[in-house]
């Protein structure tokens, strides 16, 4: 008895979905906003990031959106190379940068592998210890995003850099994209 109940629920459950998706079927999808125009505290991007791009404007299949985006200090047009991330993200010079080789890439993934990444204290993250990548191209940038979002709790990104941080939610002043 109680098997019957709960499988004429389930049916009658099955039949409302239908009936509420068939009775969207003939009207055009409403676009819904993105998250950046949904946000009402969303800052003006820098020049430099408005220049270049978002990832978005990539085209990449699989590249993460933003949920908001804030002006940055940081100065992409200095960042030639992975080298050049600790004085562009004003890391402390007490304290060695420790250079991270690039992850290569899964057999058979999808996604493109991160590049060589930096860690180090930033005065930009309020002195925390922030892991930096150079992402000069779409598909460096992909791998740095989808690296920093397995292993930090916090991604920022910019037009040519991914950084990604364990303890602070603004990651102080950094700005940029901001992908959690």
């Amino acid at each position: 008895m109680r098997f019957g109940r709960r499988a004429a629920g389930v049916a009658a459950g099955v039949l409302l979905c239908a009936g509420a998706l068939s009775a969207c079927a003939d009207r055009e999808p409403e676009p819904t906003p993105t998250p950046a125009m949904a946000s009402s505290s969303v800052i003006a991007p820098s020049p430099a990031t408005t220049a270049t791009g978002s990832p978005t404007a990539t085209g990449l299949a699989g590249m993460p959106v933003p949920v908001s985006v804030e002006a940055s200090p940081v100065d992409s047009n200095r960042l030639r190379s992975v080298d050049d991330l600790p004085s562009a993200f004003e890391c402390s010079s007490a304290v060695a940068p420790i250079r991270i080789p690039a992850t290569p890439a899964a057999t058979g993934a999808t996604v493109p592998p991160a590049p060589d990444a930096v860690v180090c204290a930033s005065a930009l993250a309020d002195n925390e210890a922030v892991y930096l990548w150079f992402a000069p191209t779409p598909e460096a940038k992909l791998g740095a995003l989808t690296e920093a979002l397995a292993k930090t709790k916090y991604v920022h990104a910019g037009p040519n850099w991914v950084a990604g941080a364990l303890l602070n939610p603004t990651m102080g002043t950094i700005g940029g994209e901001v992908y959690r």
